[in-house]
């Protein structure tokens, strides 16, 4: 049995969405200079909520649907090559019963800097484990796939209104379920 698939998403509100729209058409002049000169380097650190949408064995190699994960965090390290593009490691987690959920991953990520606005599209490979209860920790191999919106505020911050990625991974239980028959 494998675990495959999951959608995750960060900061997400119709709030964020009325104040981004709002920021666009009031952004100070500063903002404008802003992203004539990018950061080197780009630090994210927040709450992600986490939807799995796949099925684990249990202890008795029946197949347990995995809830959402609504407590989780998220952190993220960019260096930008220049204003468009960066290399990005992403780290997360995300606590439930039965089953937590961990993620490490880097991959190029592009920015488009306007000035009011910043949006960014990522596409990250690394390594997803996960934990659930009765069993050992699964490592598998993982993908991100997403982007987000981010509002700069001043010349060395913004606010990440909204990312929204859809997180890939492959977790081998044959060790508990065992293999099936296709035919």
């Amino acid at each position: 049995m494998s675990f495959c698939s999951v959608g995750r998403t960060k900061n997400v509100s119709a709030l964020a969405l009325l104040i981004s729209l709002a920021a666009m058409f009031c952004a100070p002049a500063s903002v404008a200079q802003q992203q004539d000169n990018p950061p080197k380097v780009e630090v994210f650190g927040g709450y992600q909520w986490y939807s799995p949408n796949t099925t684990v064995p249990d202890l008795l190699g029946n197949p347990l649907k995995l809830p959402s994960a609504p407590k989780g965090w998220g952190s993220a390290i960019t260096y930008n090559f220049d204003k468009y593009f960066g290399l990005t490691a992403d780290f997360g987690g995300n606590y439930s019963s039965p089953a937590n959920t961990y993620t490490a991953t880097i991959g190029p990520r592009f920015m488009w800097r306007t000035q009011g606005l910043n949006l960014f599209a990522q596409t990250l490979l690394g390594g997803n484990f996960l934990k659930v209860s009765g069993f050992d920790t699964k490592n598998g191999i993982g993908a991100v796939l997403g982007g987000g919106v981010d509002l700069p505020i001043g010349k060395r911050f913004s606010w990440r209104m909204l990312e929204a990625d859809y997180v890939w991974s492959h977790q081998n239980f044959s060790d508990v379920a065992g293999l099936t028959d296709s035919k």
